[in-house]
């Protein structure tokens, strides 16, 4: 089969199988010299910065954020993202406001009453388990999500439909990003350049609003 056809072609070129692997499970991709390829392609996902809008858009402008490992692309690709949100609405930016989780949900509850304490009324979660524990430290707090405070996550793992309320957050495009992967990939197995110059692809997310957020105009 054609995949197979790929697979193969991919392993005789050198790239060792978790490096082909990462290439389709990540937020932002890169290939890096390998013994048959002297090319660098990266994928990344645009509009990231698209759930800060809205909650801008709903009058929110102390919005706190729980990140992930300080050490991740993807945790400082979202911060920038959140920074550029606020620059872009005229909105100062607050370092008081960002707290370092570990992608878990209890580094989501362990945030969440300093977040509080800072007096935020909406809180942007960098996955959506952190944001899971937010809603567990509000339950225990006898505050409600979406109402009391309003909660975005990111990556729209399905757990969050279950959440109560369910959770507003970023849909990531995994089918779209594992084609525009897969024909980097050719293209550079191929010895042809990237399609693009600057050999990065872009693949859109989507905001799926749900009902964690308040309107507070």
């Amino acid at each position: 089969s054609d995949r197979f056809t790929f697979w193969r072609r991919a392993s005789k070129s050198g790239l060792s199988f978790s490096r082909l692997v990462s290439l389709y499970g990540v937020m932002h991709m890169s290939v890096r010299h390998s013994s048959a390829l002297d090319l660098s392609t990266a994928l990344t996902f645009s509009d990231r910065d698209s759930v800060m809008e809205y909650l801008i858009r709903q009058g929110h402008q102390k919005i706190g954020v729980i990140a992930g490992k300080p050490d991740s692309i993807h945790a400082q690709d979202r911060l920038i993202g959140y920074q550029r949100a606020l620059y872009e609405n005229n909105l100062l930016y607050n370092p008081s406001f960002v707290f370092w989780g570990d992608w878990t949900r209890d580094s989501g509850y362990r945030c969440t009453d300093e977040l509080l304490a800072k007096g935020v009324t909406a809180i942007f979660c960098m996955n959506d388990i952190m944001a899971g524990g937010v809603y567990d430290r509000l339950e225990e707090l006898n505050l409600k999500p979406g109402e009391d405070l309003s909660i975005v996550g990111y990556d729209n793992r399905e757990l969050s439909g279950y959440y109560k309320p369910p959770l507003s957050t970023i849909t990531l495009p995994l089918h779209d990003v594992g084609y525009a992967a897969s024909e980097a990939m050719i293209r550079m197995l191929e010895k042809e350049p990237p399609e693009r110059e600057d050999g990065i692809y872009k693949v859109n997310c989507h905001l799926l609003v749900r009902e964690s957020v308040k309107n507070i105009h």
